[in-house]
C-alpha cells in the first residue's frame, strides 16, 4: 500500500463474487498516478481466489461480517490514509478518469469537501442504458451563499435520475471522522450519510455533470424480489425498517441545520412506510397521530411527488388487508418498470 496517498478508495464488499474483480480493476486501472491513491477493500469475503487476488495486487482487505454498512466504514476509516475519501459498492465500476478528476477538483478548491457525479446505468453484461447519459446538472453548494439549503435540495431533486449512490461519493475523511458517531449507526443509506454530513459541515459540495462511473442495475436481483408478491413484501419489510432507523439517526444530527425541515419530512415518509409493510411495529418507527397530520398539512422543505401521498398515514392505519390492496398496486408498478428495463435491454 501507499505511504503517503491522496486518495483512499473504499470499496464495500458482500461475499458476491461475481463483479468484484471488474469493481477493483476499474479502480487499478485509473489514469491518475498509482502513488496518489490506495484501495481498501471491506467486508465479507471468503473466496480464496480474490483475496490471492487482493494480496498480490497490495490491497489491504478488511474483515466485517455486519450486516449494516457504516460499522465496515468506520472499519475501513481506522485503516485508511488518504485525506479523500471515494467509495465504490462492489458490483459498480469507476470509469479510467475518475479519481484524477477528483484530484483536480479538491485541489482546486480547497473549500470542497464533497463531490458527487452522475452514473451510467449498466445491466449484468455491462450493456449501457442510454436514457442514463444525459440530462444533469452541475450544482456547486457555498455554504456561505444564503440559497446553500435551494441548491441542495434542487440536487436532492436530480439525485434518483442521475444515481447518486455511495459509487459517486469523495468527501474528505476529515468530516467522515467528525461525524462517526452518527456513521457507525447507518445500516442501509450510506448515500443520503455522506450527504447530509457533507451538508451539515462548513465545507462546500459540488455536483459534478460529467458521467465518471457506472451504476450496475441487476436484473437477478430486480427479478427476484419481483418475481412473486410474497418477495417483494419480505424485501419491503426488511428495508423499510432500516432506512426509518437511518433517517432518524439523519434527523437527529440535522435538527441544528438549515434541513431540519426537509429531514423531519423524510424521516416521517420512511416512518409511513414501515407502517405500511409491517403489521408487527418497532417502538421507534411507531406513527404518532401528531405525525399523521403534520404530514396531511405538509412539510415545508418536503415536497411529496403526488397529491395522493398525503392520505398515506392512513393506509397504514388499515388493516393488512386493505393495506394489501396498495401493496399490491406497487408490486404492480415496480413489476410493470422492470419489464421495461428487460424491453428496453432486448432492443438496444
Amino acid at each position: 500500500m501507499n505511504d503517503f496517498p491522496e486518495v483512499s478508495v473504499i470499496i464495500t464488499v458482500y461475499d458476491r463474487d461475481k463483479y468484484i474483480y471488474s469493481a477493483i480493476n476499474s479502480v487499478l486501472n485509473q489514469t491518475l498516478d498509482p502513488s496518489k491513491y490506495e484501495i481498501l477493500v471491506v467486508g465479507k469475503l471468503e473466496n480464496k481466489e480474490i483475496l490471492d487476488f487482493l494480496r498480490r495486487e497490495r490491497i489491504m482487505f478488511i474483515e466485517n461480517k455486519e450486516r449494516a454498512i457504516g460499522p465496515k466504514i468506520v472499519d475501513a476509516l481506522k485503516m485508511a490514509k488518504g485525506r479523500i475519501i471515494s467509495f465504490l459498492e462492489d458490483d459498480d465500476l469507476f470509469h479510467p478518469d475518475k479519481l484524477e478528476t477528483v484530484i483536480e477538483n479538491f485541489s482546486h478548491d480547497k473549500k470542497i469537501g464533497f463531490m458527487s457525479h452522475p452514473l451510467h446505468i449498466i445491466d449484468n453484461e455491462n450493456n449501457h442504458n442510454t436514457l442514463s447519459n444525459t440530462g444533469y446538472q452541475s450544482i456547486y453548494i457555498d455554504k456561505n451563499k444564503p440559497d446553500k439549503k435551494e441548491r441542495f435540495l434542487k440536487a436532492w431533486k436530480q439525485g434518483s435520475k442521475a444515481r447518486y449512490t455511495a459509487s459517486t461519493v469523495s468527501i474528505l475523511k476529515d468530516i467522515l471522522v467528525e461525524n462517526i458517531g452518527y456513521l457507525q449507526h447507518v445500516n442501509f443509506s450510506p448515500d443520503s450519510f455522506y450527504i447530509f454530513v457533507s451538508f451539515k459541515s462548513k465545507y462546500n459540495m459540488i455536483y459534478s455533470d460529467r458521467n465518471l462511473g457506472d451504476f450496475r442495475m441487476s436484473m437477478h436481483s430486480l427479478s427476484k424480489n419481483l418475481e412473486e408478491l410474497g418477495n417483494f413484501i419480505k424485501h419491503k419489510k426488511l428495508y423499510s425498517f432500516y432506512f426509518c432507523l437511518d433517517y432518524l439517526n439523519y434527523k437527529q444530527m440535522l435538527q441544528e441545520t438549515e434541513l431540519k425541515q426537509f429531514i423531519t419530512g423524510a424521516s416521517l415518509f420512511h416512518k409511513i412506510y414501515y407502517n405500511i409493510y409491517n403489521s408487527n411495529r418497532d417502538n421507534r418507527c411507531s406513527l404518532s397521530m401528531n405525525e399523521m397530520f403534520k404530514w396531511m398539512m405538509g412539510i415545508p422543505d418536503y415536497s411529496l411527488k403526488h397529491w395522493y401521498d398525503r392520505f398515506y398515514p392512513f393506509i397504514s392505519r388499515m388493516p393488512w388487508f386493505i393495506r394489501l390492496q396498495f401493496i399490491k398496486k406497487s408490486f404492480e408498478r415496480h413489476r410493470k418498470g422492470y419489464l421495461s428495463l428487460l424491453e428496453e435491454r432486448s432492443i438496444s
